[in-house]
């Protein structure tokens, strides 16, 4: 069950007002309104702007404090000049979070500068930030889609990503449609709340299956450790792409959002004592969040595995070794089923490679053998590998055989085509 947390206002609002507003297109101003309004949020929005009386048919206010309800959220949409009024206004208004994109810099600092500023005022009041320098959030769970870049139509699911770059925060989420979220954050400078802060929130929605974490760095060490041992405990798996690695990337971390990018060895010894899956491309970092978001029973057992070529069977193997990964050892009652299924020539054995004459039963021997498989006890996850490629004349029948495991079994299974551009 979703409990109540510290950030529900800020990623969950009922009431949105946003500041900057512009009838303008082209503009992010203008852009914000109309991702916000074409995602179908349900809630109540109001526009912040002194020089419009109405924009797409909503009033415009001409401050904050005009409004005449509370605000869970404010999208602060202005420059660095006028980013700090608006912010004590705000404040004083009791607003439950407010998301930033800008940089926050402004051409001549002061000492404390403009982020050290809003950071302390931020401190002090209690004040949830999004951002600055950031790209906003999508809560795909009650539509709250609160940036200047639409993720267009793409149904909800089970990934919560969050990301300290803003192009890891779009690129998943305008690309493949069969990656789904239920949350996705760009964190940018981290100005007031942290990643690990989005981590705990994602934690505790009822429709997280998976953490996906692109990250510089780690700004509150001590609750990122407890965030988990917290995911840990609630058998949720989080996958990390960890960069600032280096020594240049590490420096160039600190330019782009401020963070100090740590000791490379420290992060790994912490990812293994908690079971973290480090990845180091976005492609491994989305597959992975991808495969674990389909749930599924994780049980006592090694893999198994069904293809339909031996060079790519032997391919697989050879992966698997270098992961330490163990294949399981079948259960006499369905080598004997193998053994009485398999065309002449092919070996009982995990991995199987199925792939026989061309007979009008080909299929069915793969069908039966992911059954036999999947079954065994021994097995804790399975893996079907197969040509998939738009001339192969079985697709039909080996998408329907992939659809059908979740029939008879909760375990975990991959389809899996080991080349990309298929």
């Amino acid at each position: 069950m979703t409990t109540s947390h510290y950030l529900d206002r800020l990623l969950k609002p009922q009431t949105i007002a946003l500041v900057g507003v512009s009838p303008r297109e082209g503009t992010v101003g203008h852009d914000m309104l109309k991702v916000l309004l074409d995602g179908g949020y349900q809630g109540q929005v109001f526009l912040v702007n002194p020089r419009y009386d109405e924009i797409e048919g909503h009033s415009c206010y001409a401050s904050l404090s005009d409004i005449p309800v509370a605000i869970d959220m404010a999208v602060l949409s202005v420059a660095s000049h006028r980013m700090e009024p608006l912010f004590d206004e705000a404040i004083s208004l009791n607003i439950g979070g407010v998301t930033i994109f800008d940089y926050c810099k402004l051409e001549e600092e002061a000492s404390p500068t403009l982020l050290e500023r809003l950071a302390y005022k931020a401190k002090q009041a209690n004040m949830p930030i999004c951002g600055g320098n950031c790209m906003g959030y999508y809560n795909f769970d009650n539509n709250a889609y609160i940036s200047f870049q639409s993720p267009g139509e793409r149904k909800a699911g089970h990934i919560s990503l969050i990301a300290h770059s803003g192009s890891i925060f779009v690129l998943p989420t305008s690309n493949d449609k069969r990656f789904r979220f239920n949350l996705v954050v760009s964190a940018g400078q981290e100005i007031a709340t942290s990643l690990d802060e989005y981590m705990d929130f994602a934690l505790e929605q009822d429709s997280t299956r998976v953490l996906a974490i692109f990250m510089e760095a780690i700004r509150n060490p001590e609750n990122f450790v407890r965030v988990l041992e917290k995911a840990k405990h609630k058998g949720i798996p989080v996958v990390v792409t960890k960069v600032g690695r280096t020594e240049v990337s590490a420096k160039l971390a600190a330019t782009h959002s401020g963070a100090i990018a740590g000791n490379n060895t420290a992060y790994e010894a912490l990812f293994k004592k908690y079971g973290v899956i480090c990845t180091d491309s976005l492609d491994d970092l989305m597959t992975c969040a991808q495969i674990l978001s389909q749930g599924g029973e994780l049980g006592a057992g090694q893999l198994g595995y069904i293809g339909d070529s031996g060079g790519l069977r032997e391919l697989f193997v050879d992966t698997a070794e270098e992961y330490d990964l163990s294949f399981a050892k079948l259960s006499l009652p369905t080598l004997d089923k193998l053994n009485k299924r398999l065309p002449l020539g092919l070996d009982a054995i995990n991995p199987l490679d199925a792939a026989g004459p061309f007979t009008p039963d080909y299929a069915e021997v793969f069908r039966d053998s992911v059954r036999y498989i999947m079954e065994d006890p021994n097995v804790a996850v399975g893996v079907f590998e197969f040509e998939a490629r738009d001339e192969f004349i079985y697709m039909p029948q080996f998408i329907d055989i992939a659809k059908e495991v979740k029939q008879y079994s909760n375990k975990p299974f991959i389809v899996l085509n080991t080349f990309s551009l298929a």
